[in-house]
Parts: C-alpha cells; structure tokens; sequence
C-alpha cells in the first residue's frame, strides 16, 4: 500500500535528481511514431472490433448575458440612467452562480423599460403583439418567437422574485431569451425616441 510506504517513497524521489542522467528539467513532449506529424492517433476500433464513434464536444456554457453594443447605445439615447445601469448589470454578473439574481434583473429591466415606452398594465407579450402586429420588422415566426421569450421572462421572474422556493436556475435558457427580445427591446426603444 503507496500509504504506508509514503516516507519511504518521498525519500527515494528525493535522492533521484542527485542520480547521473536524471535531473529535474523538463522537456517538450514529442510524438512516440516518428512518422507521426504531431496528431494524436485516434483508436479506429473498440477491442470488440467495433468502429468508434467521434465524441461530440459539448457546447461552451453560457457565462453571461451577451452585450449588445446597439441596445446600449439606444438605452444612452433615452437618456434614463436606471435602464443604464440595470442593463449594464445583468450583462456584467457572472450567470454560473448568479442566474436567480441576473433572472429578477432581466425581469426588472424589461419591465421598467416597457413602462417606460408605453406598456400600461398589459403583459409584456400583449404589449409588444399589439405594437408588433401590423409591422413588418419582424415576420411572423419572429413575433411568436418573441412572445413566447417575454412570456418565460415574466414567468421566471416572478416565480424567482415572489415565489420561497422557486427560481429559475437555467442560464442557458435566460440567455437565448435575451438574445430573441433584445430586437424587439431596441425597436421599441427606438420608437419611443422617435415619438419624442
């Protein structure tokens, strides 16, 4: 047992750099097939003889929120420090252990800002389909699409805000949900400004 032969082990690894041919240098690793162009072979079969399928790499994990420089300039535009700052914050706070927060923080910016523009006491799905409707900005496809993203904003939300055990712990989800609205953020954004 390595336990039991630990000072034993850690004496002989001691006295090998005084040894002849053995120091404590380190060099770069190098294939062991000198025809080898620096590739690591893969095994083409498994010892059955059955051929190995490729392992799929698993997508990056989403870190935090995508910045869109466009919507930033627009909030700057409106001129409303609060949008500002909130956007700003759930951008910048990490979403590995934070999702619960920057969640309750995209529910507050979006609803702040659809206040802001105009929302009245409608969801944000009713309100952006009833301006949305005649447009031709976004197809029909991309309105459903939308919709649906502010729906799962309102509800996580409030389920992570309001509810004791509730939260919404997927920041993979929160992510692809900003990207879908932040279009439909900036537009409205952008009429608001071009009404005054």
């Amino acid at each position: 047992n390595s336990r039991q032969n630990k000072l034993a082990i850690e004496a002989y690894a001691r006295q090998l750099p005084k040894q002849v041919g053995v120091g404590i240098d380190r060099i770069d690793t190098e294939p062991m097939d000198a025809q080898d162009s620096g590739t690591t072979k893969q095994p083409t079969s498994t010892p059955r003889g059955a051929p190995r399928a490729p392992k799929p790499t698993p997508p990056p994990e989403s870190k935090v929120i995508v910045y869109d420089q466009g919507f930033a300039g627009d909030l700057q535009k409106l001129g409303n420090q609060k949008m500002i700052s909130l956007y700003y914050s759930v951008c910048a706070v990490g979403l590995k252990h934070h999702t619960p927060l920057v969640t309750v923080g995209v529910w507050s910016l979006v609803e702040s800002l659809m206040t802001l523009v105009g929302k009245g006491d409608t969801t944000f799905k009713a309100f952006f389909s009833s301006k949305a409707q005649n447009s031709e900005d976004f197809s029909n496809d991309e309105k459903k699409h939308i919709s649906e993203a502010f729906h799962r904003i309102t509800a996580n939300g409030n389920t992570t805000k309001h509810g004791s055990i509730g939260a919404n712990f997927n920041s993979d989800d929160l992510v692809n949900d900003m990207v879908l609205v932040t279009p439909a953020l900036r537009w409205l954004v952008l009429k608001s400004l071009n009404k005054n």
